[in-house]
């Protein structure tokens, strides 16, 4: 499927943040998240900085790791 947007994304501690570069919320650009990591993925518990609708949608949501 296509990608819906591009960028890079970075953990520190308990908080992940996304930097988009191209497609949807790059506009809003970035957006911070209080996770969980684990053997799974990471589990997004709240937004905590985001102007990105779109993207919020991910408060509640798991990331999961693909082998």
């Amino acid at each position: 499927t296509p990608h819906v947007s591009e960028g890079t994304y970075k953990v520190t501690g308990e908080t992940l943040t996304f930097q988009t570069s191209r497609g949807e919320c790059s506009d809003a650009k970035v957006g911070s998240y209080k996770v969980n990591i684990s053997k799974v993925g990471i589990r997004v518990i709240e937004k905590l900085d985001d102007a990105c609708e779109w993207r919020a949608r991910l408060a509640g949501q798991t990331l999961w790791r693909i082998k």
